[in-house]
């Protein structure tokens, strides 16, 4: 849902998140209408250091490759990159693949911003495995999102968690 006229919607998240030095884009939606949106509210992409992948669903990468032609230098965080993935991210080979960063621990990606992956399950009711799946060595598994990124933004006195799916469910993020 958008509440400024000139915005528009679809199934996908994408959030923009800025520091008094850094700017961080958080996925890219189903398609390229996050780059028409920015443009509505005066957000240059262009100027974007970062682009965190929560997961390769593609209603979080599918604007992707957008981003990467009119975005030439931001770093990439991606939690699952793999030839002609099942969903999401596909055709890897054909992307600048320099850009990308894995990780497999915290990280503090900019003063107060941190980067989650890995994240443990202590809430087993809490999580959104069913009926997704992934391919590893050639076999169909059910995909347990063990590559899932979240990241808080932090101040002295407060924070806050961003997930997109959270899969893993919240409460696990949250420990």
């Amino acid at each position: 849902c958008s509440y400024k006229r000139s915005l528009r919607g679809e199934h996908g998240l994408s959030l923009y998140i800025e520091t008094p030095k850094h700017k961080i884009l958080f996925d890219t939606g189903a398609s390229d209408l996050f780059i028409h949106n920015a443009h509505a509210l005066n957000i240059d992409l262009k100027q974007v250091n970062y682009l965190i992948l929560s997961h390769g669903h593609n209603d979080h990468t599918g604007g992707l490759r957008d981003f990467m032609e009119l975005n030439q230098t931001a770093r990439i965080f991606d939690p699952k990159f793999k030839d002609n993935r099942e969903n999401g991210i596909k055709d890897t080979n054909l992307l600048d693949q320099s850009r990308f960063l894995y990780i497999n621990s915290i990280i503090e990606l900019v003063p107060g911003i941190f980067i989650f992956p890995q994240i443990k399950i202590i809430d087993s009711l809490d999580i959104h495995f069913d009926h997704f799946y992934t391919q590893r060595e050639k076999k169909k598994i059910p995909d347990c999102f063990d590559d899932e990124l979240a990241i808080t933004l932090t101040t002295n006195s407060s924070f806050s968690i961003i997930s997109a799916c959270s899969h893993r469910g919240i409460t696990n993020i949250y420990h």
